[in-house]
């Protein structure tokens, strides 16, 4: 089995943000890399409660929407000792139907394989391939 990256997230809230820079790394790299940076806002989802407490649970570990496509992007990050998935990915809807924004979402176990499908998947969401 693969190397998991920051394995104990959950539980560390300094690994939490040392995972959270990981995903946003790697995001503003494939932005560089494809030239559609402007376009996108990032984080999407709010991961901080009312109180101003951070979510730290993982299920938003990085997001990103670019409005004017009405396309997102939603990463899970999963607990290494509950999960023996390593990756899965999916699209979805989130919104109403005017106002719909189609998103990718993609859940794994963090580890430099998963990582790398990640990016790739996500790569090719963006910039239109047909990935369902």
């Amino acid at each position: 089995m693969a190397t998991v990256l920051y394995a104990d997230f959950l539980n560390d809230p300094e690994e939490y943000t040392r995972a959270e820079s990981f995903w946003k790394q790697r995001w503003q790299q494939l932005m560089e890399g494809v030239g559609k940076g402007e376009s996108w806002q990032a984080p999407w989802f709010n991961t901080t409660s009312v109180n101003g407490t951070p979510i730290r649970d993982g299920q938003s570990i990085f997001s990103a929407v670019c409005p004017s496509r009405r396309l997102g992007v939603n990463v899970i990050q999963l607990d290494p000792a509950d999960e023996d998935l390593e990756f899965r990915a999916w699209t979805d809807t989130f919104g109403d139907d005017e106002d719909a924004i189609r998103k990718l979402v993609v859940a794994c176990t963090l580890t430099e394989r998963s990582a790398a499908q990640a990016m790739d998947i996500i790569k090719r969401w963006i910039t239109e391939e047909r990935i369902d």
